[in-house]
């Protein structure tokens, strides 16, 4: 048995003997077979067990019965987790879409705007930060906003537009007002 799928048997029973429950230094673990190979068990994940070296000789070839319940509990607790693992990944993948979506949705408002050439300054990474903490609409009145100010001339490059569109979108994570939310209460 090769040194990879021993301690990944450690690993998995948390170094410590499923029989005794001694743990390393006092005792020197072994994997042991659940079903001995001289009865045709495979070196499988699902046939070993960590024993210690005393509970392993102990034990010898003999078939093992019943799993202890400390592996039945750590299996157990592996399942969930893989389960766990599953459905989060399914959750961010359906934020992934969520999140391309918003992207292509304000690329394409950006377009109808006739800003596309201000476009290619906005990284996906950047608008996917702000669509995760605001709503689409906000994220859009944001580039609205910076764009009008470029347009007019209150803002110089697209660089600075970036930077104003970024302050927008945190003011609105923020909760703070802005300098053109005080203009339009007037």
């Amino acid at each position: 048995m090769g040194n990879k799928i021993r301690f990944e048997v450690f690993k998995r029973d948390g170094f410590t003997c499923q029989y005794c429950g001694r743990t390393p230094p006092s005792a020197i673990l072994e994997a042991d077979h659940i079903n001995p190979r001289s009865n045709h068990g495979k070196t499988t994940m699902e046939n070993l067990i960590t024993s210690c070296r005393d509970c392993n000789k102990g034990k010898g070839k003999h078939k093992l019965t019943s799993i202890p319940s400390s592996l039945k509990d750590t299996m157990a607790d592996i399942e969930e987790r893989e389960l766990q693992i599953q459905e989060y990944n399914k959750l961010l993948t359906l934020v992934d879409k969520r999140l391309n979506s918003s992207v292509k949705r304000f690329r394409e408002h950006l377009k109808e705007i006739d800003a596309m050439a201000y476009d290619m300054e906005f990284k996906g990474s950047l608008l996917k930060s702000y669509f995760r903490k605001l709503p689409e609409t906000e994220v859009i009145d944001a580039a609205d906003i910076a764009v009008e100010k470029l347009l007019s001339g209150d803002i110089y490059n697209s660089y600075n537009m970036i930077k104003y569109f970024c302050g927008v979108c945190r003011n609105k994570i923020n909760g703070t007002k802005a300098p053109y939310e005080k203009e339009a209460s007037k």
